[in-house]
């Protein structure tokens, strides 16, 4: 199966390519991080991600910590590679476009979103919690890399920017790659909005309780906020939580995928609803609970963003 190199036989990696994302398990995701190993140490340029996953015992912490992590694990790759599918295959545009411009069959394009879904954040687990999206990249890609520089390249580009969220958040502008490569756009998209909003907030709640993070700082000016300065010292999970009504449909640049988003979008006030349940399931004063609602809506207009309506709050 595999050669003196350590590579595995290309046919081999073919059948690995072609696997369902409910079909991906353990072995399946060790052997792939195995053919990623071989191939970056060949190629040199990597040698700190390449000994991160160059023995088994390591790869075996990868995987195991992969498949147990709740917020990026294997459960969010899954959820992010259903939904992308959903969006590529009910979207004639996209798929059309991938088709003409490159070439690529609604097989290769399917084994492109899951592998690139299930790998997104496989940075985080490689030594990388931070600034995870390189290194998965390159994980991805040279793992596949038998199978031509068209798909390799392919998956590098979508895992390195998938985790731009828009303009306001990320202050800077979108990645030019977004623009001219749809199924890069489409995983964006699809991590963005594999839940709902209210699910989504549900999530980044349970997260940031683990991690410690205030859900009021009473303290924490706006400035702060409204930017999104994550660098600086203080942060709150109301922080986190404008980042779901920053990002517009305007941020999408093939259209549709902006469609998407908007349908997507229209369970923005059951999260604000959802947001007014956890603030009382801490156990939070009216004071606080108004202070929130205040903060909500300051920010909308702050951006002359429309504020959801949460008397749509979806059942």
């Amino acid at each position: 199966m595999r050669s003196a190199s350590g590579r595995l036989d290309q046919n081999v990696v073919r059948e690995l390519f072609g696997f369902k994302v409910d079909d991906i398990k353990p072995k399946q995701l060790t052997m792939v991080l195995a053919e990623a190993s071989a191939n970056l140490e060949a190629d040199g340029h990597y040698p700190e991600l390449q000994n991160a996953i160059a023995s088994e015992q390591k790869r075996h912490g990868i995987v195991t910590r992969y498949f147990s992590h709740t917020h990026y694990g294997y459960n969010h790759g899954l959820a992010v590679s259903k939904r992308a599918l959903e969006l590529v295959f009910y979207s004639p545009g996209i798929k059309e476009f991938c088709q003409d411009v490159y070439h690529f069959t609604d097989a290769q394009m399917q084994s492109l979103l899951t592998w690139a879904a299930v790998f997104h954040d496989m940075g985080k687990f490689a030594g990388h919690p931070r600034h995870h999206e390189e290194p998965g990249s390159n994980i991805i890609s040279f793992a596949f890399q038998q199978l031509g520089p068209e798909v390799s390249k392919a998956l590098q580009q979508m895992v390195e920017h998938h985790d731009f969220f828009c303009a306001i958040v990320d202050g800077c502008s979108m990645p030019p790659i977004l623009r001219t490569f749809p199924l890069a756009e489409v995983l964006r998209l699809a991590d963005r909005t594999s839940i709902t909003p209210e699910e989504e907030v549900n999530r980044w709640w349970l997260y940031g309780r683990k991690a410690g993070t205030p859900l009021l700082d009473g303290s924490l000016p706006n400035e702060v906020r409204f930017t999104f300065d994550r660098k600086k010292a203080r942060v709150d999970q109301l922080t986190f939580f404008l980042m779901l009504f920053a990002i517009q449909r305007r941020d999408f640049f093939f259209t549709d995928n902006a469609e998407s988003f908007s349908q997507w979008a229209k369970g923005r006030g059951s999260a604000l609803s959802r947001i007014a349940d956890i603030f009382a399931e801490e156990g939070c004063s009216a004071k606080e609970l108004q202070a929130m609602y205040r903060i909500v809506h300051e920010f909308h207009e702050h951006k002359k963003f429309e504020m959801p309506d949460r008397r749509n709050r979806v059942a």
